[in-house]
């Protein structure tokens, strides 16, 4: 028998796969690229390098880690390459972020070496008042107009990015 499926949900069933099978996700960057935009409904060009934003990444990242724990019987977990910490912290730093969103902690210290020496000051603010923000209502808050509020901002919209895509996992679960 043979199915007729569409282009993105074939790109996320083969993504599935190869986290079961071959994990290379965890290893090699531009498979995390590529696998981060079947899992967020983005066109794969497996011949290019993909350009993938805070958001898409830190969900890739914990849906890897969902498909993972699904298909591995010795309950591991991979540890990312540095080639691939590497790939997202330059992502992140051609954002503009001084520091990861939740789920990419995995790229924190090597988007530290990418840093100019005076963004620690801001970077340690960052992490804060992120630490301080109630996340219930991130997708109406208003933030200030200014450094902290530009790099809030941009972890919110990951944030929000995240638990969208979380919500509609829930429930399509729930329907099963």
């Amino acid at each position: 028998m043979e199915l007729d499926i569409a282009s993105a949900n074939k790109d996320k069933l083969s993504a599935g796969i190869a986290l079961a099978m071959n994990p290379s996700f965890y290893w090699d960057y531009r498979v995390f690229g590529a696998t981060t935009h079947a899992l967020t409904n983005e066109m794969v060009t497996p011949e290019r390098v993909p350009v993938c934003d805070p958001g898409q990444m830190a969900w890739a990242a914990f849906e890897a880690e969902l498909l993972f724990a699904l298909t591995d019987a010795e309950s591991t977990k991979p540890d990312y390459d540095p080639c691939v910490a590497a790939y997202v912290a330059v992502s992140l730093f051609d954002e503009g972020l001084v520091t990861t969103p939740v789920g990419l902690g995995f790229a924190a210290e090597e988007l530290k070496t990418k840093l100019a020496p005076e963004h620690a000051i801001l970077r340690k603010e960052v992490e804060d008042a992120w630490a301080a923000l109630p996340k219930d209502a991130l997708e109406s808050k208003k933030f200030e107009n200014n450094p902290l509020g530009t790099q809030l901002q941009r972890l919110a919209a990951a944030w929000v990015y995240v638990e969208a895509k979380t919500k509609v996992l829930r429930q399509t679960l729930a329907k099963l």
